[in-house]
């Protein structure tokens, strides 16, 4: 009977022995997989903070670009402009020309 009790009680802390090992292998698995978890949040974050800058970064050199692009919209304005007066003077002198010459 002593053996018996003996044995059982032994085979009771084995298996409460195996079941704790189970349950500090799990924590332990699960701190691991935490700190995966951490790591990829923090590196997610990191990458999520370039991209932002990066877009940043974008949105001033589309504006810049805008800027300029009004810059020379409105130089080709005043150029078409100058070449238009110019060609009207072209024309009058032209036609101041032919006028003299007709008379002479």
């Amino acid at each position: 009977q002593t053996d018996v009790d003996a044995s059982i009680a032994s085979t009771e802390r084995t298996r409460t022995d195996a079941s704790v090992d189970d349950e500090v292998q799990k924590v332990e698995e699960l701190k691991v997989q935490k700190a995966d978890e951490k790591r990829l949040t923090e590196r997610l974050t990191e990458e999520v903070d370039a991209l932002r800058l990066s877009a940043s970064a974008s949105r001033l050199r589309i504006a810049s670009l805008e800027e300029q692009e009004k810059v020379f919209a409105d130089a080709i304005a005043s150029k078409s402009s100058q070449i238009q007066h110019l060609e009207r003077s072209l024309e009058e002198s032209n036609a101041r020309l032919e006028e003299a010459s007709e008379r002479a």
